[in-house]
């Protein structure tokens, strides 16, 4: 055995793998339906007898985890075995905002490198002094009048 033939690999090496594999396991297109609804919308799901209740669930559930979210099931069929349903409504239950705000940072660092642009962080002299433009004061919004 020589050296080419074992090299080893940092953690974030082994993510980048790991996340590849998952990434082409989850199904695109639920993901991209489940991505667009708000906490508490849903939708219809209906599966078709060429997989099992557990393997549509679990597609499902994927694709959400994918886009952050998480999913409540409610079988719209009553007096019919668990294993036997074929329609849910489907809620969205929860939006993981933590590992969301994490995946776009981590995002933006393989994009920019470790050392990212000085720029953002730089401001010129005269800016943020106590001297405001009149627009940055000007509400946004009408104002509502105070109980007495």
């Amino acid at each position: 055995m020589t050296t080419a033939d074992f090299e080893t690999f940092d953690k974030d090496a082994i993510s980048e793998f790991t996340a590849k594999e998952e990434i082409d396991k989850v199904d695109h297109v639920w993901s991209d339906r489940i991505g667009t609804l708000p906490v508490g919308h849903g939708f219809r799901a209906r599966r078709d007898d060429s997989e099992s209740v557990r393997q549509f669930k679990r597609r499902l559930n994927a694709a959400a985890k994918f886009t952050y979210r998480e999913l409540e099931w409610f079988p719209e069929q009553k007096n019919v075995k668990p294993e036997e349903v074929t329609s849910w409504v489907v809620k969205v239950r929860s939006l993981n905002v933590k590992a969301q705000a994490e995946a776009v940072a981590k995002a933006a660092m393989a994009q920019n490198g470790p050392n990212p642009s000085q720029e953002s962080q730089q401001t010129t002299n005269g800016e943020n002094t106590g001297n405001s433009s009149s627009e940055e004061n000007v509400s946004t919004g009408p104002r509502r009048a105070r109980p007495s």
